[in-house]
Protein backbone atom coordinates (compact mmCIF):
# COMPACT_ATOMS: atom_id res chain seq x y z
CA UNK A 1 0.00 0.00 0.00
CA UNK A 2 1.78 3.08 -0.92
CA UNK A 3 0.92 5.67 1.68
CA UNK A 4 1.18 3.02 4.64
CA UNK A 5 -0.94 0.22 5.62
CA UNK A 6 -2.51 2.36 8.51
CA UNK A 7 -3.88 4.69 6.02
CA UNK A 8 -5.15 2.47 3.37
CA UNK A 9 -6.87 0.18 5.87
CA UNK A 10 -8.27 3.44 7.17
CA UNK A 11 -9.47 3.79 3.56
CA UNK A 12 -11.21 0.43 3.44
CA UNK A 13 -12.57 1.10 6.22
CA UNK A 14 -14.18 4.29 5.44
CA UNK A 15 -15.14 3.09 1.50
CA UNK A 16 -16.80 0.16 3.35
CA UNK A 17 -18.66 2.00 5.63
CA UNK A 18 -17.12 0.76 8.37
CA UNK A 19 -15.59 3.83 9.65
CA UNK A 20 -16.43 5.58 12.71
CA UNK A 21 -17.23 9.27 12.64
CA UNK A 22 -13.98 10.31 14.16
CA UNK A 23 -11.94 8.31 12.12
CA UNK A 24 -13.77 9.34 8.73
CA UNK A 25 -13.20 13.00 9.99
CA UNK A 26 -9.71 11.94 10.52
CA UNK A 27 -9.11 10.85 7.06
CA UNK A 28 -10.97 13.46 5.17
CA UNK A 29 -8.30 15.58 6.88
CA UNK A 30 -5.40 13.72 5.57
CA UNK A 31 -6.86 13.69 2.80
CA UNK A 32 -6.70 17.97 2.17
CA UNK A 33 -3.13 17.33 2.65
CA UNK A 34 -2.08 14.24 1.46
CA UNK A 35 -1.16 14.06 -2.16
CA UNK A 36 -0.13 10.85 -2.24
CA UNK A 37 -2.75 9.08 0.10
CA UNK A 38 -5.53 11.11 -2.47
CA UNK A 39 -3.86 9.55 -5.71
CA UNK A 40 -4.12 5.98 -3.19
CA UNK A 41 -7.79 6.83 -2.20
CA UNK A 42 -9.21 7.29 -5.80
CA UNK A 43 -7.45 4.49 -7.30
CA UNK A 44 -8.59 2.26 -4.04
CA UNK A 45 -11.87 3.29 -5.10
CA UNK A 46 -11.53 2.72 -8.76
CA UNK A 47 -11.41 -0.68 -7.87
CA UNK A 48 -14.17 -1.09 -4.83
CA UNK A 49 -16.72 0.97 -7.30
CA UNK A 50 -16.43 -2.23 -10.31
CA UNK A 51 -17.06 -5.07 -7.43
CA UNK A 52 -19.61 -2.77 -5.81
CA UNK A 53 -23.70 -3.11 -6.18
CA UNK A 54 -24.99 0.07 -6.61
CA UNK A 55 -28.68 0.33 -5.34
CA UNK A 56 -30.62 3.22 -6.57
CA UNK A 57 -31.07 5.40 -3.88
CA UNK A 58 -34.54 6.40 -1.74
CA UNK A 59 -36.93 9.24 -2.43
CA UNK A 60 -36.19 12.49 -0.57
CA UNK A 61 -38.58 12.33 2.39
CA UNK A 62 -39.43 14.69 4.84
CA UNK A 63 -40.45 14.46 8.10
CA UNK A 64 -38.82 12.02 10.06
CA UNK A 65 -35.87 12.40 8.15
CA UNK A 66 -35.17 8.72 6.47
CA UNK A 67 -31.58 6.97 6.92
CA UNK A 68 -30.05 7.12 3.43
CA UNK A 69 -26.70 5.10 1.94
CA UNK A 70 -24.90 7.38 -0.35
CA UNK A 71 -23.03 6.03 -2.51
CA UNK A 72 -19.85 7.77 -2.73
CA UNK A 73 -18.20 8.59 -6.22
CA UNK A 74 -16.34 5.51 -7.47
CA UNK A 75 -17.41 3.14 -4.14
CA UNK A 76 -20.10 3.24 -1.82
CA UNK A 77 -19.73 6.29 0.54
CA UNK A 78 -19.36 5.97 4.72
CA UNK A 79 -22.45 3.88 6.50
CA UNK A 80 -25.88 5.82 6.86
CA UNK A 81 -25.25 6.07 10.55
CA UNK A 82 -22.27 8.67 9.77
CA UNK A 83 -24.78 10.49 7.18
CA UNK A 84 -27.95 10.84 9.89
CA UNK A 85 -29.64 13.83 8.51
CA UNK A 86 -30.52 16.37 11.03
CA UNK A 87 -34.05 17.52 8.95
CA UNK A 88 -33.06 21.15 9.91
CA UNK A 89 -32.66 23.45 7.12
CA UNK A 90 -30.30 25.56 9.70
CA UNK A 91 -28.00 23.90 11.65
CA UNK A 92 -27.30 26.74 14.15
CA UNK A 93 -24.41 25.28 16.11
CA UNK A 94 -23.82 24.67 20.11
CA UNK A 95 -20.05 25.17 21.52
CA UNK A 96 -19.52 21.35 21.13
CA UNK A 97 -20.09 21.10 17.26
CA UNK A 98 -17.34 21.38 14.77
CA UNK A 99 -17.76 24.43 12.44
CA UNK A 100 -17.96 23.16 8.86
CA UNK A 101 -18.25 26.51 6.70
CA UNK A 102 -19.19 30.13 6.72
CA UNK A 103 -21.71 31.53 4.77
CA UNK A 104 -19.62 34.15 2.66
CA UNK A 105 -22.27 35.97 0.38
CA UNK A 106 -25.86 36.26 0.69
CA UNK A 107 -28.12 37.58 -2.44
CA UNK A 108 -31.83 37.76 -1.46
CA UNK A 109 -31.69 34.48 0.23
CA UNK A 110 -34.49 32.95 2.38
CA UNK A 111 -34.99 29.63 4.26
CA UNK A 112 -37.60 27.36 3.15
CA UNK A 113 -38.34 26.04 6.37
CA UNK A 114 -38.72 28.99 8.80
CA UNK A 115 -38.29 32.08 6.25
CA UNK A 116 -35.33 33.25 8.02
CA UNK A 117 -33.25 34.91 6.00
CA UNK A 118 -29.10 33.73 6.04
CA UNK A 119 -26.10 36.00 6.82
CA UNK A 120 -22.93 36.61 5.68
CA UNK A 121 -20.60 35.30 8.57
CA UNK A 122 -23.12 33.03 10.20
CA UNK A 123 -21.12 29.30 10.88
CA UNK A 124 -22.44 25.95 9.57
CA UNK A 125 -22.22 22.56 10.90
CA UNK A 126 -23.16 19.57 9.03
CA UNK A 127 -26.43 19.45 7.90
CA UNK A 128 -29.24 20.63 5.53
CA UNK A 129 -29.38 23.92 4.35
CA UNK A 130 -32.42 24.43 2.16
CA UNK A 131 -33.22 27.79 0.41
CA UNK A 132 -36.69 28.51 -0.95
CA UNK A 133 -35.35 31.73 -2.77
CA UNK A 134 -32.37 33.66 -3.61
CA UNK A 135 -28.37 32.26 -3.62
CA UNK A 136 -25.75 31.91 -1.15
CA UNK A 137 -22.35 31.21 -1.02
CA UNK A 138 -20.94 29.09 1.51
CA UNK A 139 -16.92 28.78 2.19
CA UNK A 140 -16.05 25.21 3.88
CA UNK A 141 -13.04 25.36 6.45
CA UNK A 142 -11.14 23.62 3.21
CA UNK A 143 -11.68 26.67 0.86
CA UNK A 144 -14.63 24.37 -0.88
CA UNK A 145 -17.51 27.18 -1.92
CA UNK A 146 -20.89 25.77 -2.61
CA UNK A 147 -22.80 28.58 -4.53
CA UNK A 148 -26.48 27.52 -4.08
CA UNK A 149 -29.40 28.81 -5.40
CA UNK A 150 -33.03 28.52 -4.15
CA UNK A 151 -35.45 26.86 -4.52
CA UNK A 152 -32.68 24.15 -3.22
CA UNK A 153 -31.29 21.73 -0.61
CA UNK A 154 -27.85 20.61 0.29
CA UNK A 155 -26.62 18.46 3.03
CA UNK A 156 -22.99 19.33 3.96
CA UNK A 157 -21.34 15.67 5.42
CA UNK A 158 -18.21 16.90 5.67
CA UNK A 159 -15.26 19.18 4.43
CA UNK A 160 -14.82 16.93 1.61
CA UNK A 161 -18.37 15.44 1.07
CA UNK A 162 -21.79 16.82 0.25
CA UNK A 163 -25.04 16.07 -1.05
CA UNK A 164 -27.38 18.11 -3.44
CA UNK A 165 -31.02 17.09 -2.49
CA UNK A 166 -32.78 19.48 -4.74
CA UNK A 167 -32.20 22.49 -7.07
CA UNK A 168 -28.66 23.55 -8.30
CA UNK A 169 -25.44 24.39 -7.06
CA UNK A 170 -21.69 25.10 -8.01
CA UNK A 171 -18.56 23.85 -6.80
CA UNK A 172 -15.04 25.34 -7.20
CA UNK A 173 -12.53 23.68 -5.12
CA UNK A 174 -8.77 24.40 -4.73
CA UNK A 175 -5.87 22.80 -5.39
CA UNK A 176 -5.44 21.66 -1.78
CA UNK A 177 -9.33 19.61 -1.29
CA UNK A 178 -9.00 18.03 -4.48
CA UNK A 179 -11.10 14.54 -4.54
CA UNK A 180 -13.96 16.68 -3.04
CA UNK A 181 -17.38 14.75 -3.44
CA UNK A 182 -20.90 15.85 -4.27
CA UNK A 183 -23.62 13.56 -4.98
CA UNK A 184 -27.08 13.30 -6.31
CA UNK A 185 -29.80 10.97 -6.42
CA UNK A 186 -28.35 9.66 -9.78
CA UNK A 187 -24.97 10.70 -10.00
CA UNK A 188 -21.77 10.50 -7.95
CA UNK A 189 -19.15 12.96 -8.68
CA UNK A 190 -15.63 13.80 -7.64
CA UNK A 191 -13.68 16.69 -8.25
CA UNK A 192 -10.14 16.25 -10.12
CA UNK A 193 -9.14 20.23 -9.54
CA UNK A 194 -12.27 21.98 -11.00
CA UNK A 195 -15.38 24.01 -10.98
CA UNK A 196 -18.66 22.61 -11.48
CA UNK A 197 -21.91 22.84 -11.77
CA UNK A 198 -25.09 19.76 -10.60
CA UNK A 199 -28.24 20.45 -10.69
CA UNK A 200 -30.71 18.10 -8.85
CA UNK A 201 -33.90 17.94 -10.91
CA UNK A 202 -37.06 16.55 -11.18
CA UNK A 203 -37.78 12.93 -11.55
CA UNK A 204 -34.27 12.25 -10.01
CA UNK A 205 -32.28 13.68 -12.86
CA UNK A 206 -29.19 15.69 -12.78
CA UNK A 207 -27.46 17.69 -14.49
CA UNK A 208 -23.75 18.35 -14.58
CA UNK A 209 -21.78 20.89 -16.50
CA UNK A 210 -17.67 21.65 -15.87
CA UNK A 211 -16.54 24.82 -16.54
CA UNK A 212 -12.85 24.91 -15.58
CA UNK A 213 -10.62 21.38 -14.79
CA UNK A 214 -12.59 17.78 -15.17
CA UNK A 215 -14.03 15.41 -12.48
CA UNK A 216 -15.14 12.21 -12.75
CA UNK A 217 -18.88 10.94 -12.30
CA UNK A 218 -20.65 7.88 -11.85
CA UNK A 219 -23.69 6.69 -12.55
CA UNK A 220 -25.84 5.86 -9.42
CA UNK A 221 -27.41 3.00 -11.63
CA UNK A 222 -23.87 1.65 -11.87
CA UNK A 223 -22.08 1.35 -15.13
CA UNK A 224 -18.63 2.88 -16.17
CA UNK A 225 -17.33 6.00 -14.38
CA UNK A 226 -16.96 9.11 -16.82
CA UNK A 227 -13.87 11.73 -17.11
CA UNK A 228 -15.96 15.24 -17.80
CA UNK A 229 -13.78 17.88 -19.03
CA UNK A 230 -14.29 22.36 -18.86
CA UNK A 231 -16.69 23.39 -21.69
CA UNK A 232 -18.89 19.58 -21.36
CA UNK A 233 -22.13 18.82 -19.63
CA UNK A 234 -24.28 15.66 -19.15
CA UNK A 235 -27.43 14.26 -17.69
CA UNK A 236 -27.55 11.69 -15.61
CA UNK A 237 -30.87 9.53 -14.96
CA UNK A 238 -32.08 7.18 -12.67
CA UNK A 239 -32.88 4.58 -14.74
CA UNK A 240 -29.60 4.85 -17.27
CA UNK A 241 -25.84 3.43 -16.79
CA UNK A 242 -24.80 6.17 -18.98
CA UNK A 243 -25.39 10.03 -19.41
CA UNK A 244 -27.14 11.82 -22.43
CA UNK A 245 -24.78 14.62 -23.58
CA UNK A 246 -26.12 18.33 -23.17
CA UNK A 247 -25.53 21.12 -24.92
CA UNK A 248 -22.99 23.56 -22.61
CA UNK A 249 -24.25 26.60 -21.06
CA UNK A 250 -21.93 29.28 -19.54
CA UNK A 251 -24.71 30.96 -18.00
CA UNK A 252 -27.00 27.90 -16.83
CA UNK A 253 -25.89 28.08 -13.62
CA UNK A 254 -24.96 30.78 -10.86
CA UNK A 255 -21.70 31.09 -10.70
CA UNK A 256 -20.58 34.35 -8.39
CA UNK A 257 -23.08 36.27 -6.49
CA UNK A 258 -23.63 39.46 -8.40
CA UNK A 259 -21.55 42.48 -6.78
CA UNK A 260 -24.06 45.39 -5.37
CA UNK A 261 -24.90 48.12 -7.98
CA UNK A 262 -22.97 50.82 -8.87
CA UNK A 263 -23.25 54.51 -7.75
CA UNK A 264 -23.79 56.57 -10.85
CA UNK A 265 -22.53 60.10 -11.04
CA UNK A 266 -25.08 63.22 -10.57
CA UNK A 267 -25.63 65.15 -13.63
CA UNK A 268 -24.12 68.14 -12.64
CA UNK A 269 -20.85 66.07 -12.79
CA UNK A 270 -20.44 67.25 -16.21
CA UNK A 271 -22.36 67.88 -19.49
CA UNK A 272 -20.70 64.71 -21.07
CA UNK A 273 -22.83 62.13 -21.63
CA UNK A 274 -22.60 58.50 -21.32
CA UNK A 275 -24.46 56.55 -24.36
CA UNK A 276 -25.08 52.70 -23.98
CA UNK A 277 -23.09 50.11 -25.02
CA UNK A 278 -24.13 48.20 -28.15
CA UNK A 279 -22.41 44.81 -26.42
CA UNK A 280 -22.81 43.24 -23.13
CA UNK A 281 -20.20 40.53 -23.90
CA UNK A 282 -17.72 39.34 -26.43
CA UNK A 283 -16.28 36.06 -27.35
CA UNK A 284 -12.84 35.45 -27.56
CA UNK A 285 -12.03 32.94 -29.43
CA UNK A 286 -8.33 30.27 -29.37
CA UNK A 287 -6.20 30.87 -32.39
CA UNK A 288 -6.60 27.96 -34.48
CA UNK A 289 -3.79 29.16 -36.95
CA UNK A 290 -0.70 31.63 -36.70
CA UNK A 291 -1.02 35.28 -36.55
CA UNK A 292 1.04 36.73 -37.74
CA UNK A 293 1.55 40.75 -36.76
CA UNK A 294 1.77 42.65 -39.35
CA UNK A 295 -1.52 45.00 -39.97
CA UNK A 296 -3.27 42.37 -42.29
CA UNK A 297 -6.13 40.69 -40.50
CA UNK A 298 -6.96 38.42 -43.38
CA UNK A 299 -6.34 35.40 -41.72
CA UNK A 300 -9.17 37.00 -39.49
CA UNK A 301 -12.36 34.95 -39.34
CA UNK A 302 -15.65 36.81 -38.25
CA UNK A 303 -15.87 34.87 -35.36
CA UNK A 304 -15.99 37.13 -32.37
CA UNK A 305 -16.73 40.32 -34.48
CA UNK A 306 -18.23 42.97 -33.33
CA UNK A 307 -18.51 47.11 -34.23
CA UNK A 308 -19.82 50.04 -32.29
CA UNK A 309 -19.62 53.84 -33.84
CA UNK A 310 -19.79 57.31 -32.49
CA UNK A 311 -21.00 59.18 -36.01
CA UNK A 312 -20.14 57.91 -39.54
CA UNK A 313 -16.45 58.86 -39.26
CA UNK A 314 -15.84 57.18 -36.17
CA UNK A 315 -16.60 53.93 -35.64
CA UNK A 316 -15.04 50.53 -34.75
CA UNK A 317 -14.77 47.09 -35.48
CA UNK A 318 -13.02 44.26 -32.80
CA UNK A 319 -11.73 40.66 -32.36
CA UNK A 320 -9.73 39.19 -29.41
CA UNK A 321 -8.23 35.79 -30.11
CA UNK A 322 -6.15 33.67 -27.26
CA UNK A 323 -3.68 30.68 -27.29
CA UNK A 324 -1.38 29.34 -24.47
CA UNK A 325 1.14 32.03 -25.21
CA UNK A 326 -1.00 35.06 -25.22
CA UNK A 327 -3.88 37.36 -26.14
CA UNK A 328 -4.07 39.03 -30.05
CA UNK A 329 -6.10 42.34 -30.28
CA UNK A 330 -7.13 43.43 -33.73
CA UNK A 331 -9.26 46.44 -34.66
CA UNK A 332 -10.39 48.68 -37.36
CA UNK A 333 -10.97 52.50 -36.66
CA UNK A 334 -12.54 54.52 -38.47
CA UNK A 335 -10.06 58.38 -37.39
CA UNK A 336 -10.59 62.08 -38.98
CA UNK A 337 -7.51 62.26 -38.04
CA UNK A 338 -5.82 58.98 -37.86
CA UNK A 339 -2.52 57.95 -35.94
CA UNK A 340 -1.40 61.81 -35.26
CA UNK A 341 -0.49 61.07 -31.51
CA UNK A 342 2.12 63.39 -30.18
CA UNK A 343 2.22 61.92 -26.94
CA UNK A 344 5.58 60.69 -25.90
CA UNK A 345 5.50 56.76 -24.55
CA UNK A 346 8.79 57.91 -22.57
CA UNK A 347 7.66 60.58 -20.65
CA UNK A 348 3.84 60.51 -20.90
CA UNK A 349 2.91 56.61 -21.37
CA UNK A 350 0.06 57.03 -19.07
CA UNK A 351 -1.53 59.43 -21.18
CA UNK A 352 -1.67 57.55 -24.46
CA UNK A 353 -5.55 57.94 -24.83
CA UNK A 354 -4.99 61.57 -25.13
CA UNK A 355 -4.07 61.50 -28.64
CA UNK A 356 -6.13 59.03 -29.77
CA UNK A 357 -5.88 55.26 -29.81
CA UNK A 358 -7.60 51.89 -28.22
CA UNK A 359 -7.50 50.83 -24.20
CA UNK A 360 -8.50 47.51 -23.57
CA UNK A 361 -8.97 46.37 -20.41
CA UNK A 362 -9.09 42.68 -19.02
CA UNK A 363 -9.71 40.92 -15.98
CA UNK A 364 -7.23 38.08 -16.12
CA UNK A 365 -8.11 36.74 -12.64
CA UNK A 366 -10.06 33.22 -13.18
CA UNK A 367 -11.21 33.07 -9.69
CA UNK A 368 -12.82 36.58 -9.75
CA UNK A 369 -15.65 35.07 -12.84
CA UNK A 370 -17.63 38.18 -13.56
CA UNK A 371 -18.45 40.88 -12.79
CA UNK A 372 -15.59 41.91 -11.09
CA UNK A 373 -15.93 43.46 -7.98
CA UNK A 374 -13.46 46.27 -7.55
CA UNK A 375 -13.38 49.84 -7.81
CA UNK A 376 -10.15 52.51 -8.49
CA UNK A 377 -10.21 55.63 -5.60
CA UNK A 378 -11.60 57.85 -7.67
CA UNK A 379 -14.81 55.77 -7.76
CA UNK A 380 -15.01 55.98 -3.72
CA UNK A 381 -14.01 60.07 -3.60
CA UNK A 382 -16.05 61.76 -6.37
CA UNK A 383 -18.86 59.65 -4.22
CA UNK A 384 -18.08 60.64 -0.60
CA UNK A 385 -17.61 57.17 0.51
CA UNK A 386 -14.83 55.45 2.34
CA UNK A 387 -12.63 52.05 0.62
CA UNK A 388 -12.34 49.42 3.31
CA UNK A 389 -9.55 47.04 3.37
CA UNK A 390 -11.40 44.44 1.42
CA UNK A 391 -12.18 47.12 -1.45
CA UNK A 392 -8.86 48.68 -1.51
CA UNK A 393 -6.93 44.99 -1.49
CA UNK A 394 -9.33 44.24 -4.84
CA UNK A 395 -8.39 47.65 -6.31
CA UNK A 396 -4.85 46.51 -6.02
CA UNK A 397 -5.57 43.01 -7.60
CA UNK A 398 -2.60 43.13 -10.43
CA UNK A 399 -4.49 40.94 -13.00
CA UNK A 400 -6.82 43.54 -13.79
CA UNK A 401 -5.04 45.11 -16.21
CA UNK A 402 -5.25 48.12 -18.76
CA UNK A 403 -3.63 48.18 -22.37
CA UNK A 404 -3.41 51.14 -23.92
CA UNK A 405 -2.23 51.15 -27.71
CA UNK A 406 -1.22 54.08 -29.83
CA UNK A 407 1.11 55.20 -32.76
CA UNK A 408 3.53 57.94 -31.87
CA UNK A 409 3.73 59.57 -34.99
CA UNK A 410 7.18 62.11 -34.15
CA UNK A 411 9.22 58.64 -33.71
CA UNK A 412 6.84 56.03 -35.91
CA UNK A 413 6.21 54.01 -32.69
CA UNK A 414 3.77 51.81 -31.86
CA UNK A 415 3.45 51.54 -28.21
CA UNK A 416 1.92 49.72 -25.34
CA UNK A 417 1.71 51.17 -21.79
CA UNK A 418 0.20 48.56 -19.19
CA UNK A 419 -1.39 49.34 -16.03
CA UNK A 420 -2.50 46.98 -12.88
CA UNK A 421 -5.25 46.99 -10.63
CA UNK A 422 -7.77 49.52 -10.65
CA UNK A 423 -5.50 52.13 -9.05
CA UNK A 424 -3.33 51.65 -12.06
CA UNK A 425 0.25 51.14 -10.74
CA UNK A 426 3.44 49.46 -11.72
CA UNK A 427 3.17 51.37 -15.37
CA UNK A 428 4.93 49.58 -18.17
CA UNK A 429 5.63 51.11 -21.69
CA UNK A 430 6.49 48.85 -24.64
CA UNK A 431 7.77 45.96 -22.78
CA UNK A 432 10.10 43.08 -24.34
CA UNK A 433 7.82 40.38 -25.84
CA UNK A 434 5.04 43.00 -26.86
CA UNK A 435 4.42 43.24 -30.86
CA UNK A 436 1.61 45.39 -32.40
CA UNK A 437 1.53 46.83 -36.02
CA UNK A 438 -0.69 49.75 -36.78
CA UNK A 439 -1.32 50.33 -40.82
CA UNK A 440 -3.47 53.61 -41.54
CA UNK A 441 -6.28 53.53 -44.17
CA UNK A 442 -4.95 54.60 -47.80
CA UNK A 443 -7.83 57.47 -47.65
CA UNK A 444 -6.17 58.37 -44.44
CA UNK A 445 -9.87 58.01 -42.91
CA UNK A 446 -8.83 55.62 -40.53
CA UNK A 447 -6.43 52.85 -39.49
CA UNK A 448 -5.94 48.81 -38.20
CA UNK A 449 -4.17 47.57 -35.07
CA UNK A 450 -2.85 44.20 -34.83
CA UNK A 451 -1.41 43.81 -31.73
CA UNK A 452 -0.13 40.55 -29.64
CA UNK A 453 0.60 40.76 -25.68
CA UNK A 454 2.63 37.69 -24.22
CA UNK A 455 0.81 36.09 -21.06
CA UNK A 456 4.74 36.91 -19.64
CA UNK A 457 4.40 40.23 -19.80
CA UNK A 458 0.78 40.39 -18.48
CA UNK A 459 2.21 38.49 -15.69
CA UNK A 460 -0.58 35.42 -15.99
CA UNK A 461 1.50 33.28 -17.60
CA UNK A 462 1.08 30.79 -14.17
CA UNK A 463 -2.41 30.52 -14.72
CA UNK A 464 -3.78 32.17 -18.14
CA UNK A 465 -7.54 32.21 -19.11
CA UNK A 466 -8.52 29.35 -20.89
CA UNK A 467 -11.50 27.79 -22.60
CA UNK A 468 -14.43 27.76 -21.18
CA UNK A 469 -14.23 31.00 -18.91
CA UNK A 470 -16.41 33.62 -18.44
CA UNK A 471 -13.88 37.14 -17.63
CA UNK A 472 -14.49 40.78 -17.98
CA UNK A 473 -13.57 42.72 -20.51
CA UNK A 474 -14.17 46.44 -21.73
CA UNK A 475 -12.96 48.18 -25.07
CA UNK A 476 -12.38 52.18 -24.90
CA UNK A 477 -11.58 54.35 -28.05
CA UNK A 478 -10.11 57.46 -28.28
CA UNK A 479 -10.84 59.96 -30.47
CA UNK A 480 -7.90 63.39 -31.04
CA UNK A 481 -7.76 66.46 -33.41
CA UNK A 482 -4.95 67.16 -35.93
CA UNK A 483 -2.23 67.94 -33.46
CA UNK A 484 -2.56 65.11 -32.14
CA UNK A 485 -2.86 66.17 -28.56
CA UNK A 486 -6.09 67.24 -27.75
CA UNK A 487 -8.66 64.38 -27.23
CA UNK A 488 -11.85 65.32 -28.72
CA UNK A 489 -13.87 61.92 -27.58
CA UNK A 490 -14.28 58.67 -26.66
CA UNK A 491 -16.56 55.54 -26.93
CA UNK A 492 -17.18 52.67 -24.81
CA UNK A 493 -18.02 49.28 -25.57
CA UNK A 494 -18.39 45.71 -24.29
CA UNK A 495 -19.98 46.75 -21.10
CA UNK A 496 -22.00 45.31 -18.37
CA UNK A 497 -25.85 46.39 -18.61
CA UNK A 498 -26.81 46.30 -15.59
CA UNK A 499 -24.37 48.72 -14.35
CA UNK A 500 -25.76 52.60 -13.97
CA UNK A 501 -24.73 54.27 -17.57
CA UNK A 502 -23.00 57.26 -15.77
CA UNK A 503 -19.84 55.62 -14.20
CA UNK A 504 -16.95 55.76 -15.99
CA UNK A 505 -15.41 52.17 -16.81
CA UNK A 506 -11.92 53.39 -15.84
CA UNK A 507 -13.72 53.55 -12.03
CA UNK A 508 -15.58 50.25 -11.42
CA UNK A 509 -14.80 47.16 -13.16
CA UNK A 510 -18.16 45.90 -12.44
CA UNK A 511 -18.87 48.08 -15.97
CA UNK A 512 -16.89 45.38 -17.26
CA UNK A 513 -19.02 43.20 -20.17
CA UNK A 514 -18.29 39.52 -20.12
CA UNK A 515 -15.57 38.21 -22.14
CA UNK A 516 -16.06 34.41 -22.95
CA UNK A 517 -13.41 31.93 -23.59
CA UNK A 518 -13.75 29.09 -26.49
Amino acid sequence: MKSGDLKMELVRRYLGGEASKEESLSLETMLTTDVQLRRDFLAYARVDAALSAVARPPLLATSPPPTYRFWRPLAALAAAAVVLLTGLAWYFLPVTTPVLGTVTQVLNAESSVDGNRPSTGQMLGAGRIALSLGAMEITLSNGVTLMLEGPGELEILTPMRAHLHSGQVVVRVPQNAIGFQLNAASVQVVDLGTEFGLKAGPGLDADLQVFEGLVEASPAQGGFTNRIVAGNAARYTAEASTPKTLVYSPSRFIRQIPVAAGIPLPAKMGKREFPAARHSEVVIQKATQPIHIDGDLSEWDAEGLFSFEEDPSRSVEGRMRYDSEGIYIAAHVKDPAPMRSAIDPAMDGELGWKGGGLQVRLSLDRSLGWPVDASAPSYYRMRGLTANPEQIKRAMNPRLVTLTLWHHEPSQTHCLHLAFGTNYSGGEVNPPGYSSVFRRDPDDRGYTIEARIPWEVLHVQDDPPREGDVLAACWNVHWCDLSGRVWLSNLIDIRNSTEPLRIYDYERAATWGRAIYR
